[in-house]
C-alpha cells in the first residue's frame, strides 16, 4: 500500500454545508490512520458559522482546506441561458470539477466527490488505483439505464452508448494530463461557441469531451439508489442522487446516512428539514414534476437532430474531443 497523501475535492454552497459535514464525517471515519489525507472544499460564499463547523471535522491524519471559486465562472455566471438555475437538481457548483486541476495546479491527482454521499470505505482505495492513459475514472449512470428516454438522449444527443456514459459525482481524476490537454479552456471554448442545450449540463460535457479517455470503474465506487434495485451489501460510495435524498424521504441506503448524520453538529438542522420537506405532501409531487420536466427535455433535445448537438459536433469531426 502506497503512503501517498490522499487529495479529495468537494464543492460546496450554504444550502448543502449540512450534507457535506455528514460525507466528511464517514470519510473520515473510515480512513487508513497511518495515512495522511486532505479534504479540499470549493465553496461560493459560504457563511461563517457554516466554514468553522467543517473545519472542526479535521483530524490528526485528515487536513480540512477551504477554497473560495476563483473568477474562472464568470463567462458562465454572466450568462442568462445556462440553464443553471434547476431549482432542486442544478446549482452553479456543479461546474466546479471541470476547473479543480487549474486551481490545484500542485497536485498531480484527485478525487471529486459530490456532497450527497456517504464514504462507505477507505477512500485511499479509490486513490490508488492506476488510470494508465485514462483522464478520468467514474461509475456508469445506472439510475437512468432503465429510462428509454435518457438513453436515446445519451446516445443520439452526447454520441455515446449508454452504457459508457458515467456519472460525475464521483470522479478520479489525473489532474496533471487534465491540465496538459488544456481541459478547462476546452470546456470554456465549447461552452461559449455551441451553448449545447443538455439535461445535465457538467456530466453531458465531461462524458462528451472525455470520450474514450474514461477508466470505467467498479459500480461499488457510485453506488446510486434506485426504485426497483437491489442495494449492494458493500457499496464504497454511496451517492443520494437527483431525488432520492434521505434528508427528504425514506430511501436505498438511508440508514448509512443517518448513522453519520445523527452525529453531525447539523443534526437538528437535518431533521427538521426531513419533518417540513413533505408535510403536505406536495414536495414528492414537485419532485415528480421535476423528473417529468427532465425527461420531457431529454425528449425535445433528441428529436431535434440539432446539428450543434454533442452528438454532430463531435462524431462528425467538427470539433476534437480531448
Amino acid at each position: 500500500m502506497t503512503n501517498k497523501k490522499v487529495s479529495v475535492y468537494y464543492s460546496v454552497d450554504d444550502r448543502y454545508a449540512p450534507y457535506l459535514a455528514v460525507s466528511i464525517a464517514s470519510l473520515i471515519d473510515h480512513t487508513d490512520p497511518n495515512r495522511k489525507y486532505e479534504i479540499n472544499v470549493v465553496h461560493q460564499k459560504l457563511s461563517r458559522s457554516n466554514k468553522e463547523k467543517l473545519k472542526r471535522l479535521k483530524t490528526k491524519n485528515v487536513k480540512i482546506r477551504l477554497v473560495e471559486i476563483n473568477k474562472s465562472l464568470e463567462e458562465i455566471t454572466n450568462n442568462t441561458n445556462n440553464r443553471l438555475n434547476g431549482g432542486d437538481v442544478f446549482t452553479l457548483t456543479i461546474f466546479f470539477r471541470i476547473f479543480l486541476p487549474r486551481m490545484f495546479f500542485f497536485e498531480d491527482k484527485g478525487i471529486y466527490i459530490d456532497c450527497d454521499t456517504i464514504i462507505n470505505d477507505d477512500i485511499g482505495k479509490l486513490f490508488d488505483i492506476d488510470l494508465g492513459d485514462n483522464l478520468v475514472g467514474g461509475v456508469q449512470d445506472k439510475s437512468i439505464s432503465h429510462n428509454k428516454t435518457f438513453i436515446k438522449y445519451i446516445e443520439r444527443a452526447v454520441g455515446k452508448p449508454f452504457d459508457q456514459y458515467i456519472n460525475s459525482g464521483v470522479l478520479l481524476m489525473d489532474f496533471k494530463k487534465l491540465r496538459k490537454h488544456k481541459f478547462d479552456e476546452h470546456f470554456m471554448y465549447l461552452f461559449n461557441k455551441y451553448q449545447f442545450e443538455t439535461v445535465a449540463p457538467d456530466q453531458d460535457y465531461i462524458n462528451a469531451m472525455l470520450h474514450g479517455k474514461i477508466m470505467y470503474l467498479n459500480y461499488r465506487w457510485n453506488c446510486m439508489p434506485v426504485e426497483l434495485g437491489i442495494p449492494l451489501k458493500d457499496p464504497g460510495i454511496i451517492h443520494y442522487n437527483l431525488f432520492y435524498k434521505p434528508w427528504h424521504y425514506k430511501v436505498m441506503y438511508d440508514k448509512y446516512f443517518w448513522e453519520y448524520a445523527n452525529k453531525s453538529e447539523f443534526k437538528d438542522a437535518i431533521i427538521e428539514e426531513k419533518k417540513s420537506y413533505n408535510k403536505w405532501k406536495l414536495k414528492k409531487i414537485v419532485d415528480k414534476i421535476h423528473l417529468l420536466s427532465m425527461v420531457k427535455r431529454a425528449k425535445e433535445i433528441t428529436k431535434k437532430d440539432d446539428p450543434h448537438s454533442f452528438a454532430n459536433v463531435f462524431n462528425n469531426d467538427k470539433e476534437k474531443r480531448i
